[in-house]
């Protein structure tokens, strides 16, 4: 279910704030070698698939990693990565997903960390969300 999960992301992304931000683009699992930052990649976690008596349930964990790359100084850098995250978070915090013939009640914010990069010039966030969708059996 996550192909369609993934469709919900990229339609709420789609002509978004964010996007005018990441001029990279956002992708899922992994971006082109040669795309320009900043960018984000999205990848599903976790899936966990249950049942009700009168329903389908499944409960996603989302990664969003955002990269950024500076020229002059890191600071820089860290505070455009601060207003992507909070363009990020303002566009899927509490974001019910459009998911065909499926019940999306919101994705929900879980947790922020820093994302290392071997190349120096390089900072990242990782930013983690939960949802669940469901239907009737």
């Amino acid at each position: 279910m996550i192909a369609q999960v993934a469709q919900g992301i990229a339609t709420k992304y789609s002509g978004s704030a964010l996007a005018t931000l990441l001029t990279g683009g956002l992708w899922r699992e992994k971006a082109k070698d040669d795309v320009a930052f900043p960018y984000a990649v999205f990848t599903e976690v976790d899936d966990i698939n249950g049942a009700t008596y009168a329903s389908d349930v499944e409960f996603h964990r989302i990664q969003f990693t955002i990269w950024a790359q500076y020229t002059s100084a890191v600071t820089d850098a860290q505070a455009s990565l601060d207003v992507l995250e909070a363009s990020l978070r303002s566009l899927f915090d509490r974001a019910k997903l459009t998911i065909t013939s499926w019940n999306n009640p919101a994705m929900l914010w879980d947790s922020s960390r820093p994302a290392y990069s071997e190349d120096d010039t390089i900072v990242g966030t990782h930013i983690d969300f939960v949802t669940w969708i469901d239907k009737a059996r």
